[in-house]
């Protein structure tokens, strides 16, 4: 596992030791809830959050989801702020970036 990845990991687990999408198991993965893609910003707190195996494998709940995204985007801009959020968000590819607030 790449360093930067696993500092993130940890930050994660330390920030949010249960699942953010179950709130019921304890996180061991890492998911890319806004953007699926890895490395660069992706591998961000901004983008990614902390999954239990069965939310992050697909058999809990959607982690995947359009309300999902909403959801951690909506969480993300009250811890970070709208403006960083945003800040962020308008550094991903014309052509793949999504409006969250919508």
């Amino acid at each position: 596992m790449e360093k930067k990845y696993k500092e993130l990991k940890d930050l994660l687990k330390q920030l949010y030791p249960k699942c953010e999408v179950c709130n019921d198991r304890l996180m061991t993965d890492v998911g890319h809830c806004l953007y699926h893609q890895h490395g660069g910003i992706f591998d961000s707190l901004e983008n990614c959050q902390s999954n239990c195996n069965v939310c992050n494998t697909g058999y809990g709940k959607n982690a995947n989801s359009r309300a999902q995204k909403k959801k951690h985007w909506a969480k993300r801009c009250g811890e970070l702020g709208r403006d960083h959020m945003v800040t962020w968000n308008n550094k991903v590819s014309k052509w793949r970036r999504e409006g969250f607030d919508e």
